[in-house]
């Protein structure tokens, strides 16, 4: 038996609508689906994408208003979602309507949600992630890296996507302290480490560190290698997914 089988379905349904480029669309379709008992982890994904289709419409402050008052007191599926999950949901808006200040207070809130345990390294690396991401785009490079760093030393215990977050994190630092071989090894790591994970979307990220390297050194010839492999990849795979 399937009790949530209907709710998944539409949740899977809403899903598709924002990738499918129809955020308007989606914002009814994930918050109906939200007041329903969902199958594990739907709830979580239908309440990020939900917060991430209010930005795309524009709708900023109406989407955070909405989606904190509907988590306080609303349907089975809202309360199925966790704490870090709004947090982190809060966090993603902010970041993508540029609201530094607020998204910085989300990241804060979601690292004083962990605790010594292994899950709780999930929230702790998103949280270290996004902090170290604002850091570097402040111009604050030393703040930056210490949150990478320590990202970095937490290999095979955070996210493969984290991991290789941190470690690109790294090498764009290192690209602007002009320390372009130390710049080569940290994308070098981020391509073993993408092979060794699997899955295209690390490698995408990867190549495209590795690209970002070969134009700060000014290396044409590795730059259009580069490029060339991570638009080999993204053909195969659109060619996989169309058939």
């Amino acid at each position: 038996p399937w009790p949530s089988f209907a709710a998944d379905l539409a949740a899977l349904r809403g899903l598709l609508l924002f990738y499918q480029f129809r955020p308007g669309e989606a914002i009814p379709a994930l918050e109906a689906v939200l007041e329903r008992p969902l199958g594990l982890g739907l709830a979580d994904q239908a309440l990020i994408i939900l917060g991430r289709s209010y930005i795309a419409v524009g709708q900023h402050a109406e989407g955070r208003r909405r989606i904190v008052e509907r988590s306080a007191s609303a349907g089975a599926g809202w309360q199925q979602t966790s704490e870090a999950t709004r947090t982190i949901t809060l966090f993603t808006m902010h970041a993508l309507s540029s609201n530094a200040p607020l998204a910085a207070d989300e990241l804060r809130r979601l690292g004083a949600l962990a605790d010594a345990t292994d899950e709780s390294l999930i929230m702790v690396g998103y949280a270290s992630a996004g902090l170290g991401r604002m850091a570097y785009e402040r111009g604050d490079l030393a703040t930056a890296a210490a949150y990478f760093q320590q990202l970095a030393g937490l290999k095979y215990r955070v996210s493969n996507f984290i991991y290789i977050f941190s470690v690109i994190g790294l090498t764009l630092v290192a690209i602007a302290r002009e320390a372009y071989a130390e710049a080569e090894t940290l994308a070098q790591e981020a391509l073993a480490f993408a092979e060794e994970a699997g899955g295209a979307f690390l490698r995408h990220q990867a190549h495209a560190c590795a690209t970002r390297v070969a134009l700060a050194r000014g290396d044409l010839l590795a730059t259009f290698s580069a490029g060339a492999y991570g638009m080999a990849m993204a053909s195969n795979y659109n060619s996989r997914v169309r058939a």
